[in-house]
């Protein structure tokens, strides 16, 4: 967000609002949370929500390949969806997809590309697309899919697909916020609910990197009447 605006920002400051909320209600917004919003200096997003997206895996899966746990860094974790696909029997170890809205594939191969030292963009904010590491997590998600670890139909995934394939029973590990989670409250899924695990990112050569969507409100600088939202928020 900030690369699409910057230096051109069309909100207003909300600064002293978050202070004052702050004063009034008694709670303090997270640091890090109010930093993202901040632009030199400036607060220029009321922070609402925010959302992970953390590992969920198939405990059974896992465990009858051998491994008692999710492993916790990148190579291993590629080892372990190899041996853990079995597409004869329509069992995808990574249910990561890349079709053309499919934003929450998009956001765990960003995660990933970062955590190994990969990136899209240059220090001087110029595409960057032959880095090395970039071009190495690429090629090996490329081959993950040609071997038959990631379900054939990834490429036509939108938002939300990584939920249906792991609903199904078609993929052994997605990465997605909770809602995940809760879908398997729903009566049905008490069996796939008890095969399931949870945990965070794997370790790169950068250490562990970990994407966040945060949401919140602003008010536009072409607001005709901007007391009006100053006194909503």
């Amino acid at each position: 967000d900030r690369m699409n605006i910057y230096p051109n920002i069309p909100f207003l400051d909300l600064t002293e609002t978050i202070d004052q909320i702050e004063v009034d209600t008694g709670h303090k917004f997270q640091p890090t949370i109010k930093e993202h919003g901040k632009i030199d200096g400036k607060i220029y997003r009321l922070p609402t929500y925010y959302s992970a997206q953390p590992a969920i895996y198939r405990k059974d899966l896992l465990a009858a390949a051998g491994y008692d746990e999710l492993p916790n860094t990148w190579d291993e974790l590629i080892q372990c969806m190899r041996d853990v696909s079995d597409p004869d029997k329509g069992i995808y170890g990574f249910g990561v997809g890349c079709g053309p809205t499919d934003n929450d594939g998009e956001t765990l191969l960003r995660t990933w590309l970062w955590s190994e030292g990969g990136y899209l963009f240059n220090e001087q904010g110029e595409p960057d697309p032959v880095n090395p590491e970039t071009i190495r997590v690429i090629q090996t998600y490329v081959d993950l899919y040609k071997e038959g670890c990631i379900s054939p139909s990834a490429t036509t995934w939108g938002a939300g697909c990584n939920n249906k394939t792991y609903l199904v029973g078609e993929s052994a590990l997605v990465y997605n916020p909770f809602t995940l989670y809760n879908a398997m409250l729903e009566p049905g899924y008490e069996t796939l609910l008890a095969n399931s695990g949870s945990d965070g990112f794997p370790q790169g050569k950068n250490g562990t990197v970990m994407f966040l969507s945060l949401l919140g409100y602003a008010i536009n600088e072409s607001c005709q009447n901007p007391q009006v939202p100053y006194t909503l928020l």
